[in-house]
């Protein structure tokens, strides 16, 4: 029996990635652009429901994202990469290998796991994956890749499959199977399926059906394997291993055409730059290097032109120096003025492992300048791509792609959607004050009577901002209740007033000028609420009573212990040494009020003056005063 298969695969990937780090997308339509802000590359469920299709251009959709309310982001790679590896991670306990398809869809090996429910198997996955990063996915189980993509298929468009589906079972396949045109299996493209439609195989059951000969002579030996594993014989196991690269490319469209060829170079430095890092982290070296630019096709009543011109290098390398030095010889052999160019790139071919390339008698020492790269890779990755460049980039860089839209900030926890998901109608509220407003801007153009709806704007705008100062208030009261009751547990106190005010006045004057000593969680709490608090008339305010109180607790201290001192020299005064030890005896209980007096505690200092007179009144001299003043 065949080692299953399961594919598990990220419902509209792109945008549930936005939406787990922005909870307001959540519920609403939602669209992510290509590359430059072109065209529509991944919709939400919502979002496919008002006919948007995929490529759709964004400018024909403007009309719609305003009717609709429809929220318009950016694609963000670096973010859908860093989800990508928290998704395969949450998966890594459930399979024994796993092969990375794209950036959205994993092969897994489930060998081992036979004797195990794998459906169950398979939603425990997808429950461990939406934990980890609040991401709906789907999975495919079958005995090979074919059928686990067909799988995966029949889960996303089966609701009643709970998103699983297991096609292990031949009755179930051979159902599922002529669901499907053929033109939907994996590794059919469109002019195969052309070819077999012309010979009556419509679906994929027929193409399963089709004899092996036949299928090599309409598509040579890949339809043949195609075929081999619709009928569930593995022809492509699971590969764990990443194969070697053979080629790459770095390449962008501008967001501003480029006419001038130091900006062009500007550009493809940039690429160059990143593709060494890119061969650097994969640990080969490049032969052949590959410079090109073109205008935009899509245009054919502008000038076109487009060239591109091959470098070899000798020696093989992955230095950035030595590819930006390539590219420029290669772009000046192209470059034509008066074009408008609007996208170009650099190709890498001919790879090998860096300790496998070729090496000549006369090569030279390259260990600084490896030095050199491995200093500029460390300084990029912990500071942030371009934060050390070379000067051929340049620094304004008007061209780089156009990403209007992104959400601003890096992928860091998750723990904060909770709270983001109890401002989602808050955040609603304002982004429908905001449409309505442009609406009623708009009328007010068109048509008289624009100051009413100016006035009507106005008054929502009123309301939002109260609705925005109960939610501060709400936060500041928990923040506040929640220091105070640390505090009483800490401290070991359980005076709620006292716990309440050393919450205020450190909650408001981030640490300083408070009454009590200030804790860790007092002042992590006081900077919290100085970021995000009500403002700063509290602070002031706080400060201002803090210190007050601060004087007058130590005018009345210092009155206490000027008081205490003359008690004690009076009382030295009226001892003699000869009455039975007394005088040392007073001379104890002076050394401990002094050590008393240190500490700042009224109700310390009141506890200690009790015992003082306490302890005075049990001396010898005290009860020898006591006896006299009897006989007398």
């Amino acid at each position: 029996m065949s080692t299953p298969i399961a594919l598990i695969d990220c419902n509209n990937n792109y945008v549930s990635c936005e939406r787990a780090f922005d909870a307001s997308l959540v519920g609403v339509p939602v669209i992510v652009l290509s590359n430059n802000d072109g065209c529509a590359i991944a919709r939400s469920a919502e979002a496919k429901a008002l006919g948007i299709k995929m490529g759709d251009p964004i400018h024909h959709l403007r009309d719609k994202v305003r009717r609709h309310g429809i929220q318009v982001r950016s694609s963000n790679y670096a973010l859908y990469g860093d989800m990508q590896r928290r998704v395969i991670a949450a998966c890594e306990a459930f399979a024994r290998d796993f092969e990375i398809y794209s950036i959205d869809e994993t092969f897994l090996d489930l060998a081992g796991f036979e004797g195990r429910d794998l459906v169950a198997h398979a939603n425990a996955m997808r429950a461990q994956v939406q934990l980890w990063t609040t991401i709906l996915t789907c999975v495919g189980i079958a005995e090979t890749k074919t059928l686990a993509k067909l799988a995966n298929a029949a889960a996303k468009k089966n609701p009643e499959s709970d998103g699983v589906a297991d096609l292990r079972d031949d009755d179930v396949r051979r159902d599922v199977m002529h669901t499907f045109a053929v033109g939907d299996v994996w590794g059919v493209g469109g002019a195969t399926a052309r070819k077999l439609i012309d010979l009556g195989i419509d679906t994929a059951g027929a193409l399963r059906d089709m004899p092996m000969k036949q299928a090599r002579a309409v598509g040579t030996v890949v339809l043949e394997r195609l075929v081999a594993e619709l009928g569930g014989v593995p022809s492509n196991a699971v590969e764990a291993v990443e194969p070697r690269r053979k080629g790459m490319a770095v390449t962008r469209s501008f967001g501003t055409p480029i006419c001038d060829f130091e900006r062009m170079m500007g550009a493809l430095s940039q690429y160059a730059l990143r593709a060494g890092e890119k061969l650097r982290s994969h640990g080969l070296v490049a032969a052949r290097l590959t410079a090109f630019f073109h205008t935009n096709t899509h245009k054919p009543d502008r000038p076109q032109y487009g060239a591109s011109r091959m470098v070899t290098l000798h020696p093989m390398t992955n230095d950035s120096l030595e590819l930006i030095a390539a590219a420029r010889r290669g772009a000046e052999k192209a470059w034509r003025d008066g074009y408008a160019y609007t996208k170009a790139g650099i190709m890498l071919d001919d790879l090998l492992p860096e300790d496998e390339r070729p090496r000549t008698l006369f090569e030279k020492d390259t260990a600084k300048r490896d030095r050199l790269m491995g200093a500029l890779d460390a300084i990029n990755a912990k500071f942030g791509t371009w934060t050390a460049v070379t000067a051929s980039q340049g620094f304004k860089r008007e061209w780089k792609m156009r990403s209007e839209m992104r959400r601003r900030g890096r992928p860091t926890s998750l723990r904060c959607r909770r709270f983001e998901r109890s401002c989602i109608p808050f955040k609603r509220t304002f982004t429908t004050l905001v449409d309505q407003c442009r609406e009623q801007r708009y009328a007010s153009s068109q048509l008289s009577g624009g100051g009413r709806q100016r006035g009507w704007a106005m008054k929502k705008l009123a309301s939002l901002m109260g609705r925005s100062f109960l939610l501060v208030a709400v936060i500041y009261f928990v923040t506040v209740t929640t220091s105070a009751i640390i505090f009483e547990i800490a401290e070991g106190k359980y005076d709620a007033v006292d716990s309440f005010w050393w919450a205020f006045t450190t909650a408001t004057t981030t640490g300083y000028g408070d009454i009590y000593p200030v804790t860790k969680t007092g002042r992590a709490v006081a900077l919290f609420l100085m970021h995000f608090g009500p403002g700063f008339a509290f602070p002031m305010m706080t400060a201002i009573m803090s210190a007050k109180l601060i004087v007058d607790s130590d005018a009345f201290t210092h009155g206490e212990q000027e008081q205490l001192k003359e008690d004690i020299a009076a009382i030295r005064g009226m001892i003699t040494p000869t009455k039975d030890g007394s005088f040392a005896a007073a001379v104890r209980l002076e050394a401990d009020m002094r050590r008393y007096l240190h500490d700042e505690e009224p109700t310390r200092r009141a506890r200690c003056l009790d015992e003082f007179r306490q302890r005075l009144a049990l001396t010898p001299w005290a009860e020898a005063e006591q006896h006299s003043d009897g006989g007398r």
